[in-house]
């Protein structure tokens, strides 16, 4: 009976295939697939509900596949197990995203040598293999969208901004866009923003990501902190999503701003001090030589 995919212990990413000994010269191009190796999406089944009806969904599901053998590891695969639990929550589902697209391994695997599928440990070769190889890749095939990066800008921007003052804010609103002589400030200040929206939003993946990075488990090109990388993200490839990102930014700004000034001035109440046992208000103290005194 099929069984569910096992999973990584600290991030509950489904487990890799141990690299098949001949997928490398395929990848770079030195020998023809002659249809051997097969793209092995790590999210199914396909058509779970999970991965279809959300941008969530989507996006995990187009998040990681694996140049893997055919008939050696793809097909008994598919006979052992029925798919990994899938992540459901925004939340589950961002942490699924941003931990792949970091090029999170994890350092078991599963190895069909025998056919039937075993749990083994990568060998250090395996992981480098994994993690710099290019059989492990988002699923961007034939002109699809790319529903992580649309995912993972739309998750981060339903966030607080935290830790950024109102100052810089009022700064950030009264910057023009379209005005070159800003565009150095207003490059940093939205940086800021960003950063201020990202560190709340990967508040819960930043423990897994660290502990990657430190290991070695994540892909080269993924910086030590979190929020650099889902910031990098953000900002997108072209100045178009550069530009996008800041009219969203100074929407968000704004919204914070306004509820700033509607929301009612703290009224000061006149302090009681104690004195014996009798409180009195300031205004009623006596003065210096009264016959209260």
């Amino acid at each position: 009976m099929a069984e569910l995919t096992p999973v990584d212990k600290l991030t509950q990413l489904p487990l890799l295939f141990a690299p098949h000994e001949g997928v490398s010269p395929v990848i770079q191009g030195l020998q023809q697939n002659g249809g051997l190796f097969d793209w092995n999406h790590v999210f199914h089944p396909r058509r779970d509900p999970i991965l279809t009806e959300s941008l969530g969904g989507e996006a995990v599901r187009q998040s990681r596949m694996q140049l893997v053998h055919r008939t050696e590891q793809h097909e008994p695969y598919h006979e052992a197990f029925v798919g990994p639990p899938l992540p459901i929550s925004p939340e589950a589902q961002f942490r699924t995203v941003l931990l792949c697209a970091a090029g999170y391994v994890p350092p078991q695997a599963l190895d069909f040598s025998h056919r039937k599928p075993e749990v083994v440990k990568l060998n250090n070769a395996q992981l480098q293999q994994l993690r710099t190889g290019n059989e492990i890749r988002q699923d961007l095939r034939y002109g699809a969208a790319d529903k992580v990066a649309a995912f993972m800008r739309s998750h981060v921007l339903t966030h607080e901004i935290e830790g950024i003052s109102r100052e810089t804010m009022d700064t950030f609103l009264a910057l023009s866009p379209d005005t070159s002589a800003n565009e150095r400030q207003l490059e940093l200040l939205t940086d800021q923003i960003v950063r201020g929206i990202v560190r709340g939003a990967v508040s819960s993946t930043r423990r897994m990501y660290t502990i990657g990075y430190r290991r070695g488990l994540l892909a080269p090109y993924a910086p030590k902190n979190p929020v650099t990388f889902v910031a990098d993200q953000l900002s997108g490839p072209t100045q178009e999503t550069y530009y996008n990102l800041v009219a969203v930014l100074r929407e968000k700004v704004a919204k914070i701003r306004e509820r700033d000034l509607a929301r009612p001035s703290p009224v000061s109440m006149p302090q009681i001090l104690p004195v014996g046992r009798i409180a009195i208000r300031p205004w009623m103290r006596p003065s210096t030589g009264s016959a209260l005194a």
